[in-house]
Parts: structure tokens; C-alpha cells; sequence
């Protein structure tokens, strides 16, 4: 049976190779991108050799593959050459039917003019100077999309995966817009310093659109006249480990504008964004909808009015263990400001766990219509509510902006205690960055030294093996794989293979008679949270 398994194996690669589609070579088979895509079929992969390409192309519907450079900068592909107000000036079109597996990878897209399209009201506009996309499913990974006219990357009716991308200076319509029935998931990337005249300066979609955000950092957009200075959003969104820094809107939502709901945000920052009013966060809500904030920080922004969060109609907005230091007002509101709204009713809005804290005494400000909740928080000048506290939450630097929490912190283990327990196992904290209160101990450090060695953990493993050395301080640390054993042999091995190849990291675990270890937190506190771009 063995053999003739491995006999049979090449004839079946062989039966299999047709479906893995060709690859089309550029410029050493095709003089141009656009020759490729022609001559290409479904499944096929374009490969472009580093250069700069002066194009317009269309996918025409192919599912296929273009790839550039490990470095985008490398291979760029410019859209400056077509005619100014062409039905399709932009770098890159995908104008239908292109279906998963449809990927841009490694290049960067400049200077693009836009396409037509056709508004809701019949008006004939142009979009999308980077990319246009509509009726089709892509992933754009690893480019540069960049000073292009009309918005970076538009269109509708497309489910859009943009990952490790860097979306900047694009004018006009903004970074990103997406309308329509869609998707859109922004992972890892970097959208900063886009223009847009009316909505959404870094990412715009509307009603419809279905949009999920992780590890993003947008910075330095500049919002339109009405709403949104990063992103602005009617509908569902759920945004994750993500910074909003120095954006700015002229009337509402220096960060953020959102409409509808709900909105989750967990894990993020919100740092200086400016606008007329909510300057880091605007929520136009809707009865019986919740807009929720879990473990975000909001500092430094302004406004007239909720210069972190204004809310404004009937919904409710749940702040769980959020941290708010020094924004400012220049008339009501700088932590949360709600909108006089009585029709009918104005926002409810519950902070639970939270720190506000070097704000006056106006931080919360609930109008004449609205309601704000407090319990378990710190609330400088104090706060009716059960648990609530009002004394120096003791930050270990906030002046440097570090707004973790100092040992002798009053915020320890003060949180709510129905809330789900902190991460090393004791009573919830209040605000966003809780105090880790057990051992740290970190999987592989088989020496205990706080770092993890390849080479020299291992060789301590087999020391204490074989040449009767010391033994590990924490066994768990040196249970590399996590097996309930330390082997030095298979533990070593490990820990070699780890060092020196591509073997995958050791398995994450839980906690240990030795603490918590910090590369593997579940929700990623006190370490580097990496983004989910599967």
C-alpha cells in the first residue's frame, strides 16, 4: 500500500496542475501589466518584475492574481497617464464578476484620475483614483495605495479585504469609501494624511456595508465639512486594537463618525482628533441599539462639546473600563457630552469600571434629555453611583503617556465586580489598562532570565539534564511544548527548531503556578496585541 501510494502521488500532482493556473511573467512574456491580464484565465498569477509601470488596467472580471514586490515601493504602478475626466483613470479596476481568490499583492498605486459611476440620484461622479472596485470579491495585501484623485480605493457592492496596506494621501473623496451591499475588512494597515471634502477622510461607507477594522492606525486625515475626520460609518462595525491620532473633522467626529449601530470598539485609543463636536467620537443612535467601548482610552482630544464622545438621539453608548484624561471643552462635556434630543428621548449612556480623570468638572455632561449612569469608576469631582471613587487614579506616567496603573493605584481590584475577572485572575480594575498582580513568566525562558533563547535556553535544558546543572526556576517556562513535562530533549528541541527555522512558536498557554505569560495574554494587555488578518 505504501508504494503504491507513492507511485500514484506525481500522477496525481499531475492531474491536479492545470487547476493550479499558469503563471504570466512581466514584462519578460507581457510588454504590459494590462497584455497579461488579457491573455490570463481564472486561476492564473501575474508576477511583475520591480519597476515602474505607467497603467490603467482592468481585471475584466479574472480571478486572478497579480503580484509585485515583498516591498511595494519597488514596483509601482502609476495611473497618471490617463486622460483627465476618463470613464477609467483609475490605477486599477475590478469592474465585475471577480471572485474570491482575486488578490493585488506588493505594489504600490499612485496617481490615479478615477472612474465613472452613476450616484443613487443619477448623477454622473468619478471615484476610486487607486482602485474601483464593484460587483466583485478581492484581497489587496502588502501596497501602497497613494496621492491618488476621487478616494484611494471606492466602490460598491463588493466584499473588499484590505491587509498590511498603507492607504495615504489621497484627495478628494478620501482613503477608502464602500457603498452598497459589502464588506469591508481593513486589517493591519496604516490609513493617514487622506483629504475628503464632505464624509470620511480615511474610510467612508454607508448604509449596507458590513465593516470590520483590526490593528489599524489612522493619523493625520482631515475630515470633510460635515461628518467623520478617519472614518465615518451608517450601520454595523466592529473595530478593534486600532489608534485614532490627530484627525480632524470640521463639524462632527474628529475620529470617528457613526450612525445607526451598533458599534463595538474594544482596544483602542483615541488620541488628540479635533472637531466642532465629538472630537474623538460621534454616535448618531437609534433606539434599542447599543454602541459599545470596551478597554478604550481617550485622551487629549477636543471639541466644543463631548470632546471624546458625544452621542446624539435615542440609543444607548456602554462604556466598560475606559480611560479618560485631558480632553477639553470649550462649553460642555469633555469626557461624554449628550445632545438635547426629546424626541423621543436623548441617549443613555452607562459608564461602568471607568477612570475620568484631569477633565474639570463639566466631564459629564448628560443635557437637559439624557441620562448618564455611573458605577465602579473613578470620576474626578466624584459621582453618584454605587463604587464610584474620586481620588488620583496614581498612572505610572501620564505625563509620557503610559496610563497603566501604579502599584499603590486605587483603581486596583475596584472595578465591577460582575464584570468577567482580570487576565491574572484577580477582581477587575478600573479603566482601560488593568495591573497585572501575579509572577510574569515567559514560555521557553528555561533559565529565567525574562528573554527566550533558541540556543541558549536550550543548552540550559540540556545542561540540567546531563551535566547535573540547574534547574529551571519555573517548570512551565521550560515546558516548551506545553506537554506537562519538561523533556530536555524534545523541550530543547523545540526551543532550537524554534530559534533557527520556521517551526511555529510554542503553544499559548494559561496560567501557571509560575504567573502569566506576557507574549500569550488572552486579550493582549501588556503585550503586543497582533492583529487577526485570517
Amino acid at each position: 500500500m505504501r508504494i503504491r501510494a507513492l507511485t500514484a502521488f506525481p500522477v496525481l500532482l499531475l492531474l491536479l496542475a492545470p487547476a493550479l493556473g499558469a503563471d504570466l511573467l512581466v514584462p519578460s512574456e507581457y510588454d504590459t501589466i494590462q497584455a497579461a491580464i488579457d491573455a490570463a484565465e481564472d486561476g492564473d498569477v501575474i508576477h511583475l518584475d520591480p519597476d515602474l509601470y505607467f497603467e490603467n488596467i482592468d481585471l475584466l472580471g479574472k480571478t486572478i492574481e497579480i503580484l509585485g514586490s515583498d516591498d511595494p515601493i519597488d514596483t509601482v504602478i502609476d495611473g497618471s497617464f490617463a486622460t483627465a475626466g476618463s470613464a477609467s483613470g483609475s490605477v486599477i479596476r475590478f469592474s465585475g464578476g471577480e471572485g474570491p481568490g482575486t488578490r493585488i499583492y506588493g505594489v504600490t498605486l499612485r496617481a490615479g484620475s478615477g472612474s465613472e459611476f452613476i450616484t443613487g440620484s443619477g448623477e454622473t461622479l468619478l471615484g476610486g483614483g487607486g482602485v474601483w472596485i464593484q460587483d466583485a470579491t478581492a484581497t489587496i495585501e502588502n501596497c501602497v495605495i497613494e496621492d491618488n484623485d476621487e478616494a484611494g480605493i471606492q466602490g460598491g457592492d463588493s466584499d473588499l479585504t484590505i491587509e498590511s496596506c498603507i492607504v495615504r494621501g489621497n484627495m478628494d473623496r478620501g482613503g477608502i469609501g464602500l457603498f452598497g451591499d459589502s464588506s469591508l475588512t481593513l486589517c493591519n494597515s496604516e490609513i493617514r494624511d487622506n483629504d475628503a471634502a464632505l464624509l470620511g477622510s480615511g474610510v467612508h461607507t454607508q448604509s449596507g456595508v458590513s465593516l470590520t477594522i483590526d490593528g489599524c492606525r489612522f493619523e493625520g486625515n482631515s475630515g470633510g465639512i460635515t461628518t467623520g475626520g478617519a472614518i465615518s460609518f451608517w450601520g454595523a462595525a466592529v473595530i478593534t486594537n486600532s489608534e485614532f491620532v490627530d484627525n480632524s473633522g470640521v463639524f462632527i467626529g474628529g475620529g470617528v463618525s457613526a450612525y445607526i449601530g451598533p458599534a463595538e470598539f474594544s482596544d483602542c485609543t483615541f488620541e488628540e482628533n479635533v472637531a466642532g463636536h465629538g472630537g474623538a467620537v460621534y454616535l448618531g443612535t437609534e433606539e434599542g441599539i447599543d454602541n459599545t467601548f470596551e478597554r478604550c482610552i481617550f485622551v487629549g482630544n477636543s471639541a466644543a462639546t463631548g470632546a471624546a464622545v458625544r452621542p446624539d438621539g435615542p440609543g444607548g453608548v456602554i462604556l466598560r473600563r475606559c480611560t479618560f484624561v485631558d480632553n477639553s471643552d470649550t462649553s460642555e462635556g469633555a469626557a461624554v457630552y449628550i445632545a438635547n434630543d426629546p424626541t423621543p428621548q436623548a441617549a443613555i449612556v452607562e459608564l461602568d469600571s471607568c477612570v475620568v480623570w484631569g477633565q474639570g468638572s463639566n466631564a459629564l455632561e448628560p443635557g437637559t434629555e439624557g441620562t448618564i449612569s455611573v458605577e465602579y469608576s473613578l470620576i474626578e469631582g466624584g459621582h453618584a453611583g454605587v463604587g464610584n471613587l474620586d481620588e488620583d487614579p496614581l498612572f505610572v506616567d501620564a505625563a509620557a503617556g503610559d496610563y497603566s496603573l501604579a502599584s499603590d493605584s486605587p483603581c486596583i481590584d475596584a472595578g465591577n465586580p460582575a464584570n468577567s475577572v482580570d487576565p491574572d485572575g484577580t477582581t477587575a480594575d478600573i479603566g482601560a489598562i488593568y495591573y497585572r498582580q501575579s509572577a510574569i513568566f515567559r514560555r521557553g525562558d528555561a533559565d529565567g532570565d525574562t528573554r527566550t533563547s533558541g540556543l541558549i535556553d536550550a543548552l540550559f535544558l540540556l545542561e540540567w539534564a546531563f551535566v547535573d546543572g540547574e534547574p529551571p526556576t519555573c517548570l512551565d517556562a521550560a515546558d516548551v511544548d506545553d506537554s506537562g513535562d519538561v523533556s530536555a530533549l524534545s523541550d530543547g528541541l523545540w526551543l532550537l527548531l524554534w530559534g533557527f527555522t520556521d517551526a511555529p512558536p510554542p503553544p499559548a498557554p494559561g496560567p501557571s503556578e509560575c504567573g502569566f505569560d506576557p507574549d500569550f495574554d488572552a486579550d493582549g494587555i501588556g503585550c503586543e496585541i497582533e492583529p487577526d488578518c485570517s
